[in-house]
């Protein structure tokens, strides 16, 4: 029986009720035959069971507490007969109570958990309508394709089926709409093509597969390298070449492998929604042919060059490295498309970060480690602009370089080509700036607070964290540097420089913000990310936290559509490193101070300690 409403369900118990009286008033009465006509299984029951109660011999003419036998005789049977139907009006009772709490939940689980009832009542109307209608009304409040396809997969033949499959068709021709207005030629007809057999094989991923790994490169680059030195050796010369392989470990290529399988997901996700899904496929060797489903091959090979640079001060060689990328997407059935190209990093580094004689800086593995980032970067931004041009724009880091000064005329030949900010640590006049403002100059000018204008000869200077220490020929009041480790996420700072003197003026300008990222680019954790406002000039400030203490120093800004007021900061534990290096003594780090003062008191104080440097 089924209940579909409350009316009918108020029907059924009225039914039951009256056979509930009819049942008393005929067992009242002894009216067997009443009885029997009430419930149709009554002969099968207990026909005879009372035939055979009827043969018995008559007990006393008194029965049990006075009642007579034939009532004892008929009591229980009857009693039976009433319970039956009692008990089937309490069951459907029960029944219709737990469809309606179901119907009222309004979700799969409650659904469920109906139908994980005892022989329910009503289970073909649930699993016919109740139950599609419920998952449906998640599958498009969700509104993404993967929750359609799970819809479909479980309710493909009811009647709600229809509207699942136009929605997904819908997602589906969005994607495509996507591809049109964005990809161009060859890899719009094969995203296209993607996009067809995704659609015919819902649920299928693509399979991200990388190249063998890097123990081929590892053996040509130590075998490049023996040549190197046996052809040296003949000559009488001596060389150490800097070891190339703590950048290729397999625990790093596994690093590198998971940052592209994450980009692309981003990419392929901003311009196809969720219709696809990327996954890792196993490494493949020679050509990336013959795979039944979907799949982006990437091939990442580097070879050294034979352009060595030399570290004089180590007397360690560098080579360069060339990597050669391939990128394949193979659709079974359709024709493969490959993004080839081939990139030298240090061709597009600033000689300032790759000069032909090294810094002592470089004399260990960071250089190779930046060849590597920059060459990874390239490849990340060509595929972006080769599938989704417009969903990932190519990035830009600038650094803050030193403010430009107005061109020289024959009366200002003399006068400075570019200036920074600095500040000083030290009683015995050392103070900080940023390296990249004193790789451009031979001689320094310090301006301080008051008019005073000393000389600074440059005492050392850290390329690989762009930090530089000058000496100024007099005294200047000085900032204490803090711990990094001990600055937290979110935590208030500030800065003090002098951004674009020729147009902003000499007076020092304050900002104001917050440490946004305890990493910088690329998770460097040399940087601080902060949102405080800078700009050429900015750059060798001190980033200051509350109490006027030094945490950082200001070093460079992201410039790329869509990135707010992204800058970053070198931590103060790489100018203490920078102290000890140039083998001068640095003041104990600032103790820890409960009360705050006043914000405008601290940048007084803290400007004392600031200087505008000019170089020449």
């Amino acid at each position: 029986m089924r209940v579909g409403d409350r009316a009918t369900a108020q029907m059924v118990m009225n039914n039951f009720t009256t056979t509930r009286g009819a049942f008393v008033e005929a067992l009242s009465a002894m009216d067997w035959e009443s009885v029997a006509a009430l419930d149709p299984l009554y002969e099968p029951r207990y026909g005879e069971q009372l035939s055979a109660a009827l043969r018995l011999s008559e007990p006393p003419s008194k029965g049990w507490l006075g009642f007579e036998p034939p009532v004892l005789r008929w009591a229980l049977p009857a009693a039976i007969v009433a319970g039956c139907g009692l008990w089937f009006a309490n069951n459907v009772i029960q029944d219709q109570f737990a469809f309606q709490r179901a119907r009222t939940a309004g979700t799969v689980r409650a659904w469920k958990e109906y139908l994980a009832r005892e022989n329910p009542r009503q289970r073909v109307a649930v699993i016919n309508h109740e139950l599609p209608a419920v998952a449906f009304e998640a599958a498009r409040r969700a509104d993404t394709s993967s929750a359609l396809r799970e819809f479909l997969s479980r309710y493909a033949n009811t009647a709600v089926a229809a509207k699942a499959e136009a929605m997904l068709r819908a997602h589906f021709e969005n994607a495509r709409s996507n591809v049109r207005s964005t990809a161009t030629g060859e890899s719009r007809e094969q995203l296209l093509q993607l996009i067809d057999w995704i659609e015919a094989h819902p649920g299928v991923p693509i399979e991200v597969r990388f190249n063998a790994s890097s123990e081929m490169f590892l053996k040509g680059f130590d075998s490049f390298v023996e040549e190197l030195q046996e052809f040296l050796r003949a000559r009488g010369e001596r060389v150490d070449v800097a070891s190339v392989a703590p950048s290729f470990t397999e625990k790093e290529v596994a690093r590198r492998e998971a940052q592209i399988l994450s980009f692309l997901t981003q990419g392929f996700e901003s311009l196809l929604g969720d219709v696809v899904s990327l996954r890792r496929g196993g490494a493949f060797s020679g050509r990336p042919t013959g795979f039944d489903t979907p799949t982006l091959a990437v091939l990442a090979v580097a070879e050294p060059t034979d352009h060595p640079h030399v570290d004089l001060g180590s007397g360690k060689v560098y080579l360069d490295l060339s990597f050669k990328f391939e990128l394949t997407l193979t659709v079974p059935g359709g024709q493969e498309r490959q993004l080839s190209f081939e990139h030298v990093p240090t061709e597009s580094l600033p000689a300032k970060y790759f000069p032909r004689t090294l810094p002592e800086s470089y004399s260990n593995l960071p250089l190779y480690e930046l060849m590597v980032a920059l060459a990874y970067e390239e490849m990340q931004q060509r595929t972006a602009s080769y599938f989704f041009p417009k969903q990932i724009p190519r990035r830009t880091l600038v650094l803050p370089t030193a403010a430009a000064v107005a061109p020289e005329t024959p009366a200002r030949r003399t006068g400075p080509i570019s200036s920074a900010t600095g500040f000083c640590l030290s009683p015995d006049g050392y103070v900080v700036t940023a390296q990249h403002f004193t790789a451009t100059a031979k001689t320094f000018r310090v301006k301080a607070k008051g008019g005073a204008v000393l000389d600074a000869d440059l005492v050392a200077q850290d390329e690989e964290h762009d930090l530089a220490l000058l000496k100024v020929r007099g005294g200047l009041p000085t900032l204490s540097l803090r711990p990094s480790t001990e600055v937290k996420l979110g935590s208030a700072v500030a800065t003090i420089g002098f951004p674009n003197t020729t147009i902003q003026g000499l007076e020092p300008k304050v900002g104001r913000g917050e440490v946004s990222s305890l990493a910088g680019i690329r998770d460097d954790p040399a940087l601080f990310q902060v949102s405080v406002p800078v700009q050429p000039g900015n750059s060798g400030g001190p980033l200051l936290d509350v109490h006027g203490n030094v945490i950082g120093v200001i070093n460079s800004r992201l410039v790329e559509p869509g990135a707010q007021n992204v800058n970053y900061a070198v931590k103060s534990v790489y100018v203490v490193n920078l102290f000890q290096r140039a083998h001068v003594p640095l003041p104990p780090s600032a103790p820890s101070a409960s009360a705050v003062p006043n914000f405008e008191d601290m940048i007084a104080t803290a400007l004392q300690a600031t200087v505008l440097i000019e170089g020449y």
